[in-house]
């Protein structure tokens, strides 16, 4: 019996060394040791044959069983090795009594005769111990992990007693009267030894917003090793539950590096206009001033801006154009929204939302065929330039022009997290007419980057190289060929590989098309034609054609959404024609003011306002809608950010690659395996498959980009700021 459960010892041991250490440990996240104090109930079972005790000796088994509770009390240290594995250590204090009990017919000799008796037998003994009980912790899923190890300690107390009692006949009893008595076995315990192998789960749930504090239910199974005596053999395992307490010092640093803080002094004054018919001019009436703090996060900066705000009213004719002397009374132009017919509009809005905006780090770099040089669509800069790289300059800026910094992107996270590394594992399309020594050229042309102008010690940077990436594209497509010529970065360290968290306003242009309506008698007597916006400085947008004159011109205001904020006074549109008597022909001049409801107006005039955060999941692998675990921790903070008042969308896209059909159902499938986890009732989700393209396709980048779940969250606020 110890020979097998040495073999078992030994067996565990290897696999709990090589689970530690395996270098195929593909770790995203970052984690903090943990203290705390742990409190279980046990309940324990043991069993025996104890035909070989001195006072029994039989040839056919005698089984004894027996159950008791006992309570553990200790302390506890975990230590991450990533965000998957951890290294449990608990020191215990065992309260722990044993005894089993079994009935045997046996023959006693009392008075000069022999008699037939049933008898009790229990053993008992106190295995109250000191353990020391390491074990490896590797997550499931979520926050559910398996644990397993062992522990080992010793007993206080090392007395076994054996105890007799007849049950029948009742007329019988011991010599001296007696129906117990105690039988002396010459037990001996093994110097008070205990060891035991260890399995179970256990459930992380932080109770404070920094998850500083964790309490950790946890279920176990423990398998004796060692036995109580060594005359026999005596095996006692334990079911344990209770609670672990955690403890996180280093809580307040996750998601941070350190803080500089930045402060400014603004004063504004907005303006509402209202329109009036019984007015000749403007009329301004002047509000009263008012002061706030306002913070702002963007990467480790924290902006305090101190705010001093009035908002007048100006009051205006109800005059919605500039009349111009025409050329020719025929041409005109007049603008509507897409939706409101032929009813002329004369200002539009844009309104600013308070906004959290998640957006991926798409952590590949696509080359060309062949070619180990980083392609120019990357952004690289010099060594001493280096030092003025701001992450305030990505806001608001298009997905893929923030994707082309991911090497400074990479380089400012690393150089302010000085102990993470990194692996650049360079990669080829697998097919003949590429090189495989290309795959390790591309590798160090990113890591030489890195060193050269961020000054990361070459040490923090491991390469490797492979033809095919591990999770490769098809090779059926010219597409799928050129995704598989990359480099892939990879980190234990989730700060390096995380998402930009971006925190900003928002804005949305109201209507977003505007349609300019064209009226000429003559309309298809022209050579050429062209609708012009502009403002007193410059022109903003232009339209042109040949031939027949159009309708309708259609524009998307979000396309120069930037240029639009910035025209406080409003722009002017006009159309001209070149006949073909190569006559100019102009019509008249209109005006569009431009409404801008920023939210700090919207808090003084108690407008009801909202938070609209758009968040978009860590890139899908081709051809899969599973999550994954970085998707898993992006979804965990969906959640913690919206509640019952939230509503959300969620829309699911696919690339080009592929049937149409197929990738519709894919971006469905890709929807849906996000909408299961929110958890409010308010919720929408649709595909639109490869219909709705939201990154050029063109590029590799764009591609990945678009194998994504967007979720749009709009939550209302009832108190944005407060007032001082």
């Amino acid at each position: 019996m110890l020979l097998i459960k040495s073999k078992i010892l030994l067996i565990f041991l290897l696999f709990f060394q090589y689970s530690l250490f395996s270098e195929d440990i593909d770790s995203l996240s970052k984690e903090y040791p943990k203290i705390g104090s742990v409190l279980n109930v046990s309940y324990n079972f043991s069993f025996s044959d104890i035909r070989l005790l001195q006072s029994i000796k039989d040839s056919i088994p005698r089984y004894a069983f027996g159950e008791n509770y006992g309570m553990i009390l200790g302390v506890y240290y975990e230590h991450p090795f990533n965000y998957k594995y951890a290294l449990m250590l608990q020191g215990l204090y065992s309260v722990h009594f044993a005894d089993i009990y079994t009935n045997i017919n046996s023959n006693i000799f009392l008075n000069n005769q022999t008699y037939n008796i049933l008898s009790r037998h229990k053993l008992s003994t106190d295995l109250t111990s000191l353990l020391f009980e390491p074990l490896l912790k590797v997550l499931l899923f979520d926050k559910l992990s398996f644990i397993g190890g062992f522990n080992i300690g010793v007993r206080f107390e090392k007395i076994v007693e054996h105890e007799e009692t007849i049950i029948s006949p009742d007329n019988i009893s011991f010599p001296g009267n007696v129906k117990t008595r105690n039988l002396e076995d010459n037990l001996t315990p093994i110097d008070g030894f205990r060891a035991a192998l260890v399995g179970g789960l256990i459930y992380d749930i932080p109770i404070d917003v920094n998850e500083k504090f964790i309490v950790s239910p946890q279920v176990s199974f423990s398998y004796g090793f060692s036995d109580v005596a060594r005359n026999f053999s005596w095996d006692v395992n334990t079911f344990r539950t209770g609670v672990i307490l955690k403890y996180v010092p280093l809580a307040e640093k996750k998601n941070k590096n350190k803080t500089e803080y930045e402060s400014e002094h603004i004063e504004l004054i907005d303006t509402i206009k209202i329109r009036k018919a019984d007015i000749a001019g403007n009329v301004i009436m002047e509000g009263v001033a008012k002061s706030y703090i306002d913070t702002i996060r963007v990467g480790n900066i924290k902006k305090i801006s101190t705010v001093k705000l009035r908002v007048d009213t100006l009051f205006i004719p109800d005059i919605t154009t500039r009349e111009i002397k025409k050329e020719d009374d025929s041409l005109t132009i007049w603008a509507t929204s897409e939706k409101s017919g032929i009813f002329p509009i004369s200002e539009i809005r844009i309104e600013d939302f308070l906004s959290t905006t998640i957006l991926p780090i798409l952590n590949y770099i696509f080359f060309y065929e062949n070619s180990a040089d980083i392609p120019q669509r990357y952004i690289k800069i010099t060594k001493e330039s280096s030092e003025g790289f701001d992450f305030k300059n990505l806001i608001n800026k298009p997905t893929l022009e923030v994707y082309s910094n991911i090497l400074n992107i990479l380089g400012w996270r690393m150089r302010n997290k000085t102990k993470s590394k990194i692996t650049i594992t360079g990669c080829n399309s697998g097919k003949d007419f590429e090189e495989p020594s290309v795959s390790e050229k591309r590798a160090n042309t990113v890591k030489d980057y890195l060193t050269d102008v961020w000054g990361i010690d070459p040490k923090r940077i491991q390469v490797k190289a492979r033809n095919l990436p591990s999770k490769s594209s098809t090779l059926n497509d010219s597409d799928g060929v050129a995704e598989n010529r990359r480099v892939e970065i990879t980190s234990d360290d989730w700060d390096l590989v995380a998402p930009l968290i971006l925190r900003d306003t928002f804005r949305v242009v109201s209507p977003m098309f505007l349609k300019f309506n064209l009226d000429y008698k003559k309309r298809s007597d022209i050579q050429k034609w062209t609708v012009k916006v502009f403002d007193d400085n410059k022109i903003i947008r232009t339209f042109r054609g040949e031939g027949i004159l159009p309708d309708t011109v259609l524009w998307d205001l979000n396309e120069r959404q930037d240029v639009i904020y910035d025209l406080k006074k409003g722009f002017y549109f006009q159309v001209e024609v070149l006949d073909n008597q190569n006559r100019l022909i102009r019509s008249n001049i209109e005006k569009i003011n431009v409404d801008h409801i920023t939210v700090h107006k919207k808090i003084l005039i108690n407008e009801g306002d909202k938070r609209i955060d758009r968040y978009s999941l860590i890139l899908f692998d081709f051809n899969t809608a599973e999550l994954g675990t970085i998707n898993t921790k992006i979804m965990n903070y969906i959640n913690s950010n919206i509640n019952e008042s939230s509503s959300v969308i969620v829309e699911g896209f696919t690339d080009r690659v592929g049937d149409e059909a197929y990738n519709l159902e894919l971006s469905k499938r890709r929807a849906m395996s996000v909408f299961k986890l929110i958890k409010i009732k308010s919720k929408s989700a649709m595909g639109y498959g490869e219909s709705n393209l939201l990154f050029d396709n063109e590029l590799p980048e764009g591609r990945f980009y678009n194998r994504t779940v967007r979720v749009i969250v709009e939550t209302p606020i009832l108190n944005n700021f407060d007032f001082k």
